[in-house]
């Protein structure tokens, strides 16, 4: 699986997104970003990251990275099953939002 991170950058409102790493490129962006109070890996699945919103099958989840597992929490406090994200039909995942944005 290939390697991404994204950092969110408070003072500017934004997101830099880092490559598939190598040593040198992994520490060049941790030298620029790693003050960052949050850094987030990419899940492996399209453009989604820990930290983002999605929509899948008509229910709203947070993506988190926790027990090195992605996993699908739903943000309806009435719908308590988190679910592996690896489990949701990937080609009905729609990123809808960040948490931190």
């Amino acid at each position: 699986m290939k390697v991404k991170f994204r950092a969110f950058i408070e003072k500017e409102n934004r997101y830099a997104i880092q490559g598939e790493p190598d040593l040198e490129t992994l520490s060049s962006f941790l030298f620029h970003y790693g003050d960052c109070k949050i850094l987030e890996l990419w899940s492996g699945i399209e453009n989604i990251f820990e930290g983002d919103r999605i929509s899948c099958c008509g229910k709203i989840y947070e993506v988190s990275f926790e027990r090195g597992c992605f996993i699908a929490i739903p943000v309806s406090e009435s719908d308590l099953n988190i679910v592996p994200l690896y489990e949701l039909p990937a080609d009905s995942i729609k990123v809808i939002g960040r948490i931190n944005s």
